[in-house]
């Protein structure tokens, strides 16, 4: 695959070289646009050029893998479950009920219901009505008109009209088609199947 990326890459670069060596006078006349060349200028000077279809042959540098037959061991730990007999003591808690007689003191509340006779003072509001006869101004606006005179300056447009008469150029681009013939290489890969013999150890246990 990096070979044929390489030879595509090649390809490219000659393409780009051939269009750059083409002269300029086959597409505005030498020029970078028509609008810099006057017109009697670009009906006499412009002229066709056929372009030769050139090969370039690129070399590129080739990578090939290779693999060796190689003999290793692999180590695999296997565990074994075993079951011993082993005496051991062990403790046990033993619980025991007894009964001792105990004199508790119980306290029960007693209720007595005796009447107070209690004398307290209630206020109640006593409303006076009272006249006042209070003085105070009042002011209302007085309006007043005046007229005044007063002088201002008003400026309107005064439209002119003049008709003025130009000369201008107009350039339309002229269209010129070219046919170029371009050979490239296509590479397509080959793939090659190998197959590897390996030898390794099996541990089993005895």
């Amino acid at each position: 695959m990096r070979f044929c990326r390489q030879i595509g890459l090649a390809v490219l670069a000659l393409g780009a070289a051939v269009g750059a060596s083409r002269p300029a006078g086959a597409s505005y006349c030498g020029a970078a646009s028509y609008r810099v060349c006057p017109t009697p200028v670009v009906r006499a000077q412009c002229q066709t050029v056929a372009l030769a279809p050139q090969c370039q042959t690129v070399t590129a540098t080739s990578y090939e893998t290779v693999y060796d037959n190689v003999a290793y061991t692999a180590m695999q730990t296997r565990y074994k479950a075993s079951y011993r007999q082993e005496p051991y003591t062990y403790t046990r808690t033993a619980y025991e009920t007894t009964q001792v007689p105990r004199t508790v003191n119980v306290c029960r509340p007693v209720y007595t219901t005796s009447y107070v006779q209690r004398q307290y003072n209630v206020c109640r509001p006593v409303y006076d009505v009272q006249k006042l006869q209070r003085t105070y101004q009042v002011m209302r606006p007085v309006y007043q008109t005046s007229y005044v005179q007063r002088q201002y300056n008003v400026c309107r447009p005064v439209v002119s009209v003049q008709k003025m008469q130009r000369t201008y150029q107009v350039m339309k681009p002229v269209y010129q088609t070219n046919y170029v013939a371009r050979s490239y290489q296509v590479s397509r890969p080959v793939y090659t199947t190998n197959y590897i013999q390996r030898n390794y150890s099996v541990m089993r246990p005895v």
